[in-house]
C-alpha cells in the first residue's frame, strides 16, 4: 500500500497507543520508535525502530531514509524535549514552537510571573533564599508549600507548618530540581482541578473542567480519580478563565493543547490558579470517550496538527462541559516497585461499551512504586451509575507482584463522591 503521510511516534507512553489507533484511522503510516522490545503502541504500528528517543541523530537520518514527515509523543516530558529538537531540525509542524511557553511549562516560576502581570489568582509567594535568613523567614506566614520550579507530579514538594521545616523542605526541593531552584508558597487547602484548553492558530477555548480525588487515607499528591464536574464551573469561569486565557496567549501557546492546575481555597472561596502545561493533558480530557460529551477527542486533535490538517475551535462544545453526562477516569498508581507476575480482570473490563483503557505495561514487566499504572475511563449517564461502575472495576481489576501481593492503589472513597456531587 503506497501510504501518502508516514508519522513517527516517540516512545511508548500513556496516550501513544491511542495517537497510533488514531493516526491509522486516517490512513496514515505509523512508526514507532524506543528502545522497548515490545509495547502496545509498537503493537499496534505499521513498523517498530530500537531507537532511543533521546538519540536525535540517528532519528533524524531513519526519518529522511524512511520518508517521514511528522513526528509526535505523548505524555512524556523526556520525549517532548526530544520532539522539539527532532521537529526544529527536520522542519516538522511543532505545536509547542513557543519557547517562552515551553519554559513557563516548566518554570512554575516564570509562569506565576505572567499570571500576576494577567491578574490571574495565585497562591501568596514568599521570596527566600537557599539559607534563608531569620528575617526572610519573619515574613512568611505558615503553613507554607515548597516545591522545585521544574519538575512535576508533585515530586520534591513538601508542607511546612515551622521554620525547621521550611529548611529541610529547601534542601528536598533543591534536590530534585534541574535548575536548583525553589518555590515557597501559601498553602492552599481545598479542591484540585484540572482544566483543558484546545489551542489552534493562536485562539484557545475550554476544552474541558475536571475534578480531582485522593483517598483520604493516602498520598496528597497521588490522584487517583477525577470526572468531568459541575461543580464551581460559573465560578471558575467568572475569576480565572478569560485572563488565564490571556496568559497562555502571551506566552505564544499558538496550537495543541494547553492546560492548567487549579485550586479552589476553602479559606477564602477563591480559585488559584498552580501550574500549568503545555502537552498532552489529563487522562480524562486525552480521552476520546470526552467527544463524546464536548466533541473534543485529544489525541486526535494533537496527530491532526502532527499531519498539518487544518484545525477549528467551532466543533467543540464548551456550553456542554457541566453536562449531565458523567466521564469518570480512574488513575492507578503502584503501591510498591517490583516485576508484575500476574492481571486480572482486564479482559472483563474491556467488554463494557463506553469504556478506555490506556495501560503501557504488561506481564513481566518492571514498575516504580507511586508511578502511574493504568488509566481506565468509562461513560455514564449519571454520577450513581459512575460510581457502581468505578466500584466493579475495583474489584475485578488487580495487579500482582511476584509474591502475590495487589500493587495497585485502588480508589475507593465513594462517599466523597456520592457528597460532591450533592453539593
Amino acid at each position: 500500500m503506497n501510504f501518502k503521510k508516514k508519522l513517527l511516534i516517540l516512545g511508548s507512553d500513556f496516550f501513544t497507543l491511542q495517537c497510533a489507533i488514531e493516526a491509522k484511522k486516517m490512513g496514515v503510516y505509523v512508526i514507532t520508535s524506543d528502545l522497548m522490545n515490545w509495547s502496545p503502541t509498537k503493537e499496534a504500528s505499521d513498523e517498530q525502530w530500537m531507537v532511543s528517543t533521546r538519540d536525535i541523530d540517528g532519528l533524524c537520518e531513519k526519518c529522511i531514509e524512511n520518508g517521514v514527515t511528522a513526528a509526535i509523543c505523548g505524555a512524556s516530558d523526556t520525549n517532548l524535549d526530544c520532539l522539539r529538537e527532532l521537529c526544529k531540525r527536520l522542519n516538522f509542524p511543532l505545536y509547542c514552537s513557543s519557547d517562552m511557553a515551553w519554559q513557563a511549562s516548566r518554570d512554575k516560576s516564570l509562569f506565576k510571573k505572567m499570571c500576576l502581570k494577567n491578574n490571574v489568582s495565585v497562591p501568596q509567594p514568599y521570596y527566600v533564599s537557599e539559607n534563608p535568613t531569620e528575617e526572610e523567614i519573619s515574613q512568611i506566614k505558615f503553613p507554607v508549600v515548597v516545591k522545585p520550579v521544574d519538575n512535576s507530579g508533585n515530586r520534591g514538594m513538601s508542607y511546612c507548618n515551622n521554620k525547621e521545616e521550611l529548611r529541610s523542605a529547601i534542601d528536598y526541593a533543591v534536590g530534585k530540581s534541574k535548575k536548583g531552584k525553589f518555590i515557597v508558597e501559601r498553602k492552599l487547602v481545598g479542591e484540585d482541578y484540572h482544566i483543558n484548553y484546545a489551542v489552534a492558530n493562536g485562539e484557545i477555548k475550554l476544552a474541558s473542567y475536571a475534578q480531582l480525588f485522593h483517598n483520604p487515607d493516602g498520598a496528597a499528591n497521588i490522584y487517583s480519580f477525577e470526572y468531568n464536574s459541575q461543580k464551581y464551573y460559573q465560578q471558575y469561569l467568572d475569576e480565572i478563565n478569560d485572563s488565564l486565557i490571556s496568559t497562555f496567549k502571551e506566552l505564544g501557546c499558538s496550537d495543541g493543547i494547553v492546560w492548567a492546575d487549579v485550586m479552589r481555597d476553602t479559606t477564602d472561596g477563591k480559585f488559584y490558579v498552580l501550574e500549568m502545561g503545555y502537552r498532552f493533558p489529563s487522562a480524562l480530557a486525552s480521552c476520546h470517550l470526552l467527544e463524546s460529551i464536548t466533541g473534543f477527542n485529544a489525541c486526535k486533535w494533537m496527530v491532526e496538527y502532527a499531519l498539518s490538517i487544518p484545525h477549528s475551535l467551532n466543533n467543540i462544545k464548551s456550553e456542554n462541559i457541566s453536562s449531565e453526562l458523567k466521564l469518570g477516569f480512574i488513575h492507578f498508581f503502584t503501591v510498591r516497585s517490583g516485576k508484575i507476575a500476574k492481571i486480572e480482570g482486564l479482559n472483563k473490563i474491556k467488554e463494557f461499551n463506553k469504556i478506555y483503557v490506556d495501560m503501557p505495561k504488561r506481564e513481566g514487566s518492571e514498575i516504580i512504586g507511586m508511578a502511574p499504572f493504568a488509566n481506565i475511563a468509562f461513560l455514564c449517564g449519571d454520577t450513581e451509575r459512575m460510581i457502581e461502575k468505578l466500584k466493579f472495576i475495583n474489584n475485578i481489576f488487580k495487579v500482582f507482584n511476584e509474591d502475590g501481593e495487589d500493587i495497585l492503589i485502588h480508589f475507593i472513597d465513594y462517599e466523597i463522591l456520592k457528597d460532591d456531587y450533592k453539593k
